[in-house]
């Protein structure tokens, strides 16, 4: 993990118009893949929790497989929902 933050903090590109546009991309595929989940799941078993793992999963195997990209959606993603958690959305 120090060496993925390593990565991103050294490397001069990680603000560019590439790296946030992948990085977008990579966010609202997460979001919509969380949303088909959570829609198919069976309504007994917390599709919500599902959807968010869904997510989750596809950015940490992005990022596993040496995304920046992904590695970026990931800290967005998890600040947003921090953000959210503390300004007591859902």
């Amino acid at each position: 993990m120090t060496g993925m933050i390593t990565m991103l903090a050294g490397s001069e590109e990680w603000m560019s118009s590439r790296m946030i546009g992948e990085a977008a991309l990579i966010s609202v595929g997460a979001f919509v893949l969380g949303y088909v989940v959570s829609m198919v799941w069976p309504k007994a078993h917390k599709p919500q929790l599902f959807g968010v793992l869904a997510a989750i999963t596809l950015l940490a195997g992005l990022a596993y497989i040496g995304s920046q990209a992904a590695t970026l959606a990931i800290i967005v993603c998890l600040g947003t929902a921090v953000l959210l958690f503390f300004l007591g959305v859902m």
